[in-house]
């Protein structure tokens, strides 16, 4: 992860491409704990980090109030600032990159979240939103995703040309508004020597738990009764050739003395 520091020593690219959106273990966890708890209700929350050249490092966030609360009061009305100016007094990353929401069924393409990525897009370039689907998620598969607006489609939008005479000239269509940015997740060193720390040693396989399936238990009781039947009718055949030995013996011994 890079420093202030080294962001300081590099020189400025404004024209960088962003690649990858790197987000930290627990930005993850914070993100998938506030949407999942909310459901079914679509909320959000602010994304802080770096920008650091072709990659968007995310090493924090918290949510925004939901809508049921009280947003008229001074300090429903400066949340957000009051939030920065806390994290600034502990020495943690407060810088704003994009924001997070939640979504249904993977429908986030709203003329809202547009409107929002305008905004941002005068002090923030490569503003970046974390789009998560609760519902997608339960069913086995994280479904977490990074977007942001297309360059060419920001010009459009500010110089009004939204109309489809103005789309087809530009070469802009509906896949073109928004550009899904791969996502990387990233551990510190300290979280992944913890999860080590707490990872168990290894115990029973998959042989060892197929032994204790009870699902054949008919079959194996089966062949040990046909087992033990076997070895009793080899017990007995043993015996006759131990008595037919000993009689030939006998008769061989009565011979000699006649």
């Amino acid at each position: 992860m890079s420093t202030v520091a080294d962001l300081l020593r590099r020189p400025e690219a404004k024209d960088t491409v962003l690649k990858t959106v790197q987000l930290d273990g627990q930005v993850v966890l914070k993100i998938m704990q506030h949407c999942d708890g909310a459901l079914p209700n679509v909320v959000t929350g602010q994304l802080l980090g770096l920008d650091v050249g072709q990659t968007m490092e995310v090493t924090d966030c918290f949510p925004f109030p939901s809508v049921e609360e009280d947003l008229e009061s001074a300090s429903g009305q400066n949340y957000q600032q009051e939030f920065l100016r806390c994290l600034r007094e502990v020495n943690v990353d407060n810088n704003t990159v994009g924001w997070y929401q939640s979504s249904t069924l993977g429908a986030y393409q709203t003329q809202e979240m547009i409107e929002t990525f305008i905004s941002y897009h005068d002090s923030i370039k490569k503003c970046v939103c974390i789009v998560y689907d609760p519902q997608k998620s339960q069913r086995g598969q994280v479904s977490l995703c990074a977007v942001r607006l297309k360059e060419s489609f920001i010009d459009l939008f500010k110089e009004q040309k939204l109309t489809g005479k103005d789309l087809r000239e530009a070469g802009v269509s509906w896949k073109d508004v928004f550009v899904e940015i791969p996502i990387k997740i990233h551990n510190s060193s300290l979280a992944q020597a913890l999860i080590a720390d707490l990872n168990p040693a290894a115990g029973a396989t998959t042989g060892d738990l197929e032994r204790l399936n009870l699902g054949n238990a008919a079959y194996l009781t089966k062949n040990m009764d046909n087992l033990i039947e076997c070895m009793d009718d080899l017990l007995a055949e043993q015996q006759k050739v131990r008595h037919r030995g000993l009689a030939g013996t006998q008769n061989g011994s009565l011979g000699t003395k006649v």
